[in-house]
């Protein structure tokens, strides 16, 4: 099967040329070894400094999170959603482009995790995102700025 595969720039010169890529993948091929396979390949580029976060993002949602730094992955997917044409046909979609989203930084990443889910810990908890939340350490004096800022 042919998918469809772009990322977010990371600096202005890497913006230039398009990202997007098709791939031919097989039935058995999980969005986790995808994302495995185009770190190992370079498509998502290396940044100095090597604390930055990476979001696999299909269809508006969030089901991947790579922190770089730790090589740590956080999964919004059940075990039968794991591959990518199984949950393609779950949702009947015929035609798949996945996104890599950039966050600069885990403060830029936490808040938006926050911002989506109004502040609400058990939404988070219900939606799968408190485990990589709690993985920011965010102290409480930062989310009640937060807070004041969205006005939830």
């Amino acid at each position: 099967m042919l998918i469809q595969i772009d990322r977010d720039s990371v600096a202005m010169g890497d913006d230039v040329d398009s990202h997007k890529i098709s791939l031919h993948i097989d039935s058995s091929t999980t969005y986790f070894s995808l994302f495995k396979s185009l770190l190992k390949k370079g498509y998502i580029p290396s940044i100095q400094g090597n604390d930055v976060v990476w979001v696999l993002r299909y269809n508006g949602s969030d089901l991947l999170t790579y922190q770089t730094k730790e090589e740590k992955f956080f999964s919004r997917l059940a075990h039968d959603q794991e591959r990518i044409v199984a949950y393609m046909k779950a949702n009947q979609e015929k035609n798949i482009c996945i996104v890599f989203r950039y966050y600069y930084s885990k403060m830029k990443r936490a808040f938006s995790i926050y911002r989506d889910h109004s502040g609400s810990k058990s939404q988070m908890r219900i939606n799968d995102f408190l485990s990589e939340y709690r993985s920011y350490n965010i102290p409480s004096e930062l989310e009640k700025t937060w807070e004041k800022k969205q006005r939830f």
